[in-house]
């Protein structure tokens, strides 16, 4: 039986470089990293409740048959889909997909924050999608835990931040009842001897290859736009740690607020 591995979350948790790495560690992978835009959109509607369950499901049934139309062309053992906006999608992935592992990656928020505005802070293409495309973001003002003023006086760290509360959130949600779910910190799963890695390679299940050398694969690194946090005003540290104060505790982070 064709293994099925879905590593979900809020992004910037390594997920270029898992992609690469299991291609080369696991015999017969095929791996996609975010193979396509429209699971994003429909899980940010689903979320914003602008999505029913019913067509959720539906969409992932055709999604499945055929993306098995595709690997039954090739070799393929285990298929990784590496997709942070899968998320939407967490309580259906056991309904369509038989016995699938489903990975929830997590990563430190004040770190996390500062990445993800690396990514996407003051570049002109994402303030034309943000107009053009409904949904490419998950706004709190779509959602009702703002209204349009409230969102608007936000700051960008506190965007970020209300982002991976409430894409955590959800997932931890709607993962009760999976069978083959776990949750993984980007912080042990890059740990040194690789631990971390050899921890998600067991709990997926899957046939290695010889041993790669993981260092040789390339990160998707952030380019260094927005200051860290340490360069942060102190009451926007002390708001971003007080939204997500309750998920940094479950997840093992209270007492680890990097300043870098």
């Amino acid at each position: 039986m064709r293994r099925y591995v879905f590593l979900i979350g809020t992004g910037r948790t390594g997920t270029v470089y898992l992609s690469r790495y299991l291609a080369a560690r696991v015999r017969g992978a095929v791996t996609a990293h975010e193979p396509s835009k429209r699971i994003k959109l429909r899980s940010n509607r689903f979320l914003a409740g602008r999505e029913s369950a019913e067509r959720m499901r539906a969409f992932l049934t055709r999604y499945r048959s055929a993306l098995e139309r595709r690997l039954d062309r090739t070799s393929c053992q285990a298929y990784f889909q590496v997709d942070p906006w899968l998320y939407g999608f967490t309580r259906f992935l056991e309904e369509v997909f038989e016995e699938p592992r489903v990975v929830h990656l997590v990563r430190h928020p004040f770190t996390y924050v500062t990445s993800h505005l690396n990514r996407i802070y003051r570049e002109p293409w994402v303030a034309w999608l943000k107009r053009r495309i409904p949904y490419w973001f998950l706004r709190g003002d779509r959602t009702g835990d703002y209204t349009s003023k409230e969102w608007n006086a936000l700051s960008p760290q506190e965007r970020m931040a209300w982002y991976w509360v409430t894409c955590n959130r959800f997932i931890d949600a709607n993962a009760e009842g999976l069978s083959h779910f776990r949750r993984m910190k980007y912080e042990d799963l890059f740990a040194t001897e690789g631990e971390g890695l050899k921890a998600l390679l067991d709990f997926c299940e899957v046939e290695e290859e010889v041993e790669v050398e993981t260092l040789a694969i390339e990160r998707n690194r952030a380019p260094e736009r927005f200051e860290p946090v340490s360069e942060w005003p102190s009451e926007v540290v002390e708001r971003v740690g007080a939204m997500c104060r309750p998920l940094m505790e479950r997840y093992g982070y209270a007492d680890r607020r990097p300043l870098t």
